[in-house]
């Protein structure tokens, strides 16, 4: 290499190690964390950004004071690779949490990382990205089961109910909306027998539609018109989820023998049973209003388990 070229090259070399030093840190709760909840807190429903304040607050219990940088001489509190197992390790003992939960909580933390890298023009190495949970947790991992409402069970469930929450529930049954998609949904959104989803509206953020069926087209007819939510109080409020939660959905499961059984379960049935009668995932798809076909695939239908032993017992008569 020529001596003019190879000075050159020394002096690019120094110019971005003394621009490496004079990287600034940035402490990962003020400057990262919170601007990314403000920023984008328009952007999500209220029961998302209620479940990503309580991971913020369970991140700065231990972030606090702790910054992102690249500059390796730097002595302040720093967020590596060490430090993230570190909170894995700290949660789990601790908190007593799954490795889901602090996998959901590590997730804020890369969001914010990368909303703050690619907005705010922050010049660090993003240290929670591939970190979220650990090789071993991740091996350990399985898909949660859950039940299938059964027609007696269900007859059993409805009895229970008081006549409020047995439309509430029916109606879930019926349409396989979820629970925030049944006490929010409003009567200007209700156009004969369909229901017009919008991306404020609706867990994937984009335009759907959810088709009624009869019975589901009388259970919104008979609802009072004296507010402007399908279902709501006597005194035409809207029915928060605290309140359904506790004063109606839990007594009706539990005097129906069914305690434990979760109402997004009910959506779960609502596919398995559109599967069941149809065949066709695709049709479970657009009535349970998945972007991915593969979410519908993988959890919330069922192996076919009966169809696969009927489907052994006649390739055995061959």
């Amino acid at each position: 290499m020529p001596p003019s070229v190879r000075q050159n090259e020394t002096r690019r070399t120094r110019h971005s190690l003394k621009k490496r030093k004079a990287m600034p840190a940035f402490l990962f709760i003020e400057d990262v964390l919170m601007p990314y909840l403000q920023a984008t807190s328009t952007d999500r429903r209220a029961s998302t950004q209620q479940a990503e304040y309580y991971c913020a607050r369970r991140l700065e219990e231990f972030f606090s004071k702790h910054y992102v940088c690249d500059d390796e001489k730097v002595t302040r509190k720093v967020v590596t690779g060490a430090v993230v197992r570190q909170y894995r390790e700290w949660r789990k003992l601790k908190g007593g949490v799954q490795p889901e939960t602090v996998k959901r909580e590590l997730a804020l933390a890369s969001k914010a990382c990368n909303f703050a890298i690619r907005e705010l023009n922050y010049s660090f190495v993003n240290p929670f990205a591939g970190r979220l949970i650990s090789e071993k947790d991740r091996l350990g991992l399985r898909v949660r089961p859950w039940q299938e409402l059964t027609r007696v069970q269900q007859s059993a469930l409805l009895l229970a109910c008081d006549p409020l929450t047995r439309d509430i529930v029916a109606f879930a049954l019926e349409t396989g909306c979820r629970q925030s998609e049944v006490l929010g949904l409003t009567w200007d959104r209700v156009q004969g027998d369909e229901i017009i989803f919008t991306p404020e509206t609706q867990k994937s953020r984009r335009y759907g539609t959810r088709i009624l069926s009869e019975d589901a087209v009388r259970i919104v007819e008979r609802q009072a018109k004296t507010c402007g939510y399908v279902f709501h109080t006597g005194l035409g409020r809207r029915i928060q989820r605290d309140n359904f939660y506790k004063r109606m959905w839990v007594p009706a499961r539990k005097k129906a023998g069914l305690e434990g059984f979760q109402f997004h379960w009910l959506r779960k049935t609502a596919g398995q049973r559109i599967l069941d009668a149809t065949g066709n995932v695709v049709l479970a798809q657009y009535q349970l209003g998945h972007s991915d076909l593969r979410t519908t695939q993988r959890i919330y239908t069922k192996e076919p388990k009966d169809a696969m032993r009927e489907a052994l017992k006649k390739a055995g008569g061959l």
